[in-house]
């Protein structure tokens, strides 16, 4: 089962996805696209990716135990929705006109649309159990909520593309130790036949 780490190797894994399909044709440098918290000021980056909140995924049903090994149950994992938000930068120095801002923001629309799922074990190889995709899709939420999310960075609102991810599973550390049936005992016998009425 993935490991706490998961959450931020999904946000690593679409960091790398943009700079891989936007850059030198739209952004120049790949350290232009970046992990980034649009509170943050004196960030010189162009496209910004901000995980603002995270959720408890309740779509999702589990056990709640799993075998773990021969004598072990692991606490299933917790899955987790990921709220994101990708953003252009008005702080950077590349002075970008509107225009190529709404190019940049169509392109990273364009790219998140191609890529709907993201494997766990792609992200964590030493996996031993094949985790469901988690799927990346639109987030559609309210232009007033959009507000409020800018609001909360003390920052302006600008267009900016909203996405979800999900099931997120964390692995749990907690385990249960269980016993083994090693010895069997069996007794047979032989019920007695009726009489047949003659």
């Amino acid at each position: 089962m993935a490991e706490y780490s998961i959450i931020a190797d999904i946000s690593k894994y679409l960091i790398g996805l943009l700079r891989e399909k936007m850059c030198p044709e739209l952004i120049s440098l790949p350290a232009q696209i970046e992990i980034a918290d649009p509170g943050d000021k004196d960030q010189d980056y162009i496209l910004g990716l901000f995980l603002y909140h995270i959720e408890e995924e309740k779509n999702v049903a589990l056990p709640r135990y799993q075998p773990a090994g021969q004598d072990a149950l692991q606490q299933s994992p917790k899955p987790y929705r990921l709220h994101y938000m990708f953003f252009i930068n008005n702080a950077s120095r590349a002075g970008l006109k509107a225009e190529d801002a709404q190019k940049i923001i169509g392109r990273a629309a364009q790219v998140l649309g191609d890529r709907t799922e993201v494997w766990p074990d792609m992200l964590q190889p030493w996996l031993e159990v094949t985790e469901p995709p988690v799927i990346l899709s639109q987030d559609k939420i309210s232009l007033e909520e959009k507000f409020h999310i800018w609001q909360a960075v003390n920052q302006p609102y600008r267009v900016c593309l909203f996405y979800q991810a999900a099931p997120v599973l964390i692995s749990s550390e907690n385990y249960r130790k269980i016993s083994r049936v090693t010895e069997a005992s069996f007794a047979v016998g032989h019920a007695k036949e009726g009489r047949r009425s003659g």
